[in-house]
């Protein structure tokens, strides 16, 4: 795609490589990861906030990344001591994976993140890298959740790529959260939208307390002239569960995972019928939705520390 200075789209390149490690591998090494690092405690008095910075574009690409960290992050942790910023140029999936452990290893105990990540959008897929792989979001999602785990489920997650809605078909209800908010995109954005809005977005913050009033920010500064056009958009971890475990949400949708586990369940025992596949369905959603919100939002570790 071509690059034009401010009207450049930041989407997906043609460039790609297949990965280079199995799947079994790399969950393999978060587990080692986790293990290694003992959680924020509910108690713990926060004192610094980090916004760490991933950057994964090409050489003749404009570095947002490097000019919004070197331009506005910067001056801003001399201003303010709780204010630390960290910026982490990578190339492939090894190498966001390597900065994910190095943000958690020079975490101080009483230390915030909040992981803002400059890359290529590649819609379904997940993340383009300027390798060319493809990081899938299943596997940001779990990179994620292993910093949100040390974090007690407390890290902000700010995306400046296109379109990067799909994401939030890859979170997993039965699993911790990866994350207390996510700032994505619902549409392409382009060079000049990502620095004008970020630039609004951290001008107005400092830590998560913060996150509300800068996503408004981030969005009256890229409406195109009309109200709620803005391509930026905030999620919060415990809407996100909310919607998963609502079953009138969209009936459509649930129709569509009984007729998938129907035609699953039937191919190995005959007698299954679609009305009990939709109970067990029902059963287990309703099940996550009294037993799983407080595992997901991390809330029973502040329950176990009362």
């Amino acid at each position: 795609m071509a690059h034009h200075k401010k009207k450049r789209i930041r989407g997906r390149a043609p460039k790609r490589k297949r990965h280079r490690k199995s799947r079994r591998e790399r969950k393999r090494r978060r587990l080692v990861l986790l293990n290694k690092y003992e959680p924020i405690s509910p108690d713990t008095d926060i004192k610094k906030f980090r916004i760490a910075v991933v950057e994964s574009l090409s050489e003749d690409e404009i570095h947002t990344g490097t000019k919004l960290y070197e331009g506005e992050l910067k001056p801003l942790t001399v201003s303010d001591d709780s204010l630390t910023a960290s910026l982490h140029t990578v190339n492939d999936k090894a190498e966001f994976e390597k900065s994910i452990q190095e943000i958690i290893n020079s975490l101080c105990g009483d230390e915030l993140v909040t992981l803002h990540v400059e890359a290529h959008g590649a819609g379904e897929e997940g993340i383009l890298l300027s390798s060319g792989e493809i990081l899938g979001w299943k596997d940001f999602m779990d990179s994620c959740r292993i910093l949100n785990e040390v974090l007690s489920g407390l890290l902000i997650v700010t995306l400046s790529m296109c379109n990067s809605l799909p994401i939030l078909g890859c979170i997993d209800p039965t699993k911790r959260a990866p994350f207390k908010a996510i700032l994505l995109t619902n549409r392409d954005v382009t060079v000049d939208e990502v620095e004008r809005g970020f630039i609004a977005f951290y001008n107005n913050y400092k830590n998560p307390l913060d996150t509300f009033k800068a996503t408004g920010a981030i969005r009256d500064e890229v409406n195109n002239g009309v109200e709620n056009s803005s391509p930026f958009h905030l999620l919060v971890a415990d809407t996100i569960f909310d919607w998963f475990v609502d079953l009138n949400r969209d009936p459509n949708g649930l129709a569509h995972i009984v007729n998938e586990n129907f035609c699953r369940l039937k191919a190995i025992n005959p007698e299954y019928t679609r009305e009990r596949t939709e109970s067990e369905i029902r059963g287990f959603i309703n099940d996550l939705a009294k037993n799983g919100r407080d595992y997901f939002l991390y809330w029973d570790r502040i329950k176990k520390s009362s």
